[in-house]
């Protein structure tokens, strides 16, 4: 399950990528937040969280990018089951 989750986001985030300010610190967050997930939907949520109350205004939208691309492929995967 884990390399599940791993691979949905680390695709993600490439896809994302051209469009993100701050890839090193976004980078780090994913690893960190990957480490203590179970679950997609968990990931997603605390990758919310994060997004809610941190404090650098960019890589708060940086993260909303990359969890609109997240649910973007988790809809595509769903759509092909």
């Amino acid at each position: 399950m884990w390399s599940e989750i791993a691979s949905v986001v680390n695709r993600s985030f490439e896809q994302a990528a051209a469009h993100l300010a701050n890839l090193g610190p976004v980078r780090n967050i994913i690893d960190d937040l990957l480490k203590e997930s179970r679950s997609i939907e968990g990931f997603l949520a605390r990758l919310e969280e994060y997004e809610r109350t941190g404090q650098d205004v960019t890589i708060r939208t940086d993260i909303r990018i990359l969890i609109n691309e997240i649910r973007h492929i988790m809809a595509q995967r769903k759509a092909t089951r």
